[in-house]
């Protein structure tokens, strides 16, 4: 913790990142307690954000200390709103999705912001089951949600998956790393359907005219910048 009191005085940083996949599950989540609780003891005053949260284990203990340490917002990834895609494909172990909303109102309760991540056009996932992850997305009611198209990596088990059932749709078979856009088919959908659902369902969740002002001032910029931001997105589409 000195270190970052060295840092804030030495070179004015004003705030911290903290991009750690584990950094509630160390030490049982007694690292996290230790270094929240520390953060508050020596009054180091700086606000901070966490990415890639484990949404299960935002204890209240633990929210209460992030929010007293300077926490001003986390990411969490839900992946899918779907229990079977969750358990039988992105083999993610959230016990109960109904309490996934429940969580990130209690982070919001403590005037933190949450981000919450989903992926969607995994290999035998179907399009009622995409549908309902963007149905799912929306009642959650996270500050902003992310949607991301299936990357089917090389040397992965989703490439592996998408291989044997004959559904890969990129060129040479071998997938670009860019989740805008889909590379994946089905029976059910195209590459180009989830690419372009992805964008609108983005769009329209986050977006409503009561959320504009917020989303804006959460951004950092202008509503009309955030108006030509969702414009280019859309835009983008000409391309794929």
């Amino acid at each position: 913790m000195n270190e970052f009191l060295y840092l804030k005085e030495k070179y004015g940083i004003k705030s911290i990142v903290f991009e750690d996949d584990n950094l509630l599950m160390a030490e049982g989540g007694r690292f996290a307690k230790k270094l929240y609780q520390t953060m508050i003891d020596k009054e180091l005053n700086l606000p901070w954000i966490g990415t890639a949260f484990a949404l299960f284990l935002l204890t209240d203990e633990l929210l209460d200390l992030m929010q007293k340490s300077g926490c001003v917002g986390i990411n969490v990834a839900v992946e899918s709103g779907v229990e079977r895609v969750l358990k039988q494909i992105v083999k993610k172990p959230i016990k109960d999705l109904a309490e996934v909303p429940r969580i990130i109102k209690k982070v919001q309760d403590r005037g933190m912001y949450c981000f919450a991540n989903y992926i969607i056009g995994f290999p035998g996932e179907t399009w009622e089951e995409i549908r309902g992850t963007f149905d799912f997305a929306e009642k959650a009611n996270a500050d902003y949600s992310r949607f991301f198209v299936a990357v089917p990596l090389l040397g992965t088990e989703l490439f592996d998956m998408a291989k044997s059932m004959g559904v890969l749709m990129c060129d040479e078979g071998v997938p670009s790393i860019d989740w805008r856009y889909g590379q994946i088919s089905s029976s059910e959908w195209t590459a180009q359907d989830i690419s372009i659902l992805r964008v609108y369902e983005w769009d329209r969740i986050n977006f409503k005219p009561e959320k504009i002002e917020k989303m804006a001032n959460l951004w950092g910029v202008s509503i009309d910048e955030l108006n030509q931001i969702r414009k280019d997105t859309r835009d983008a589409l000409k391309f794929i």
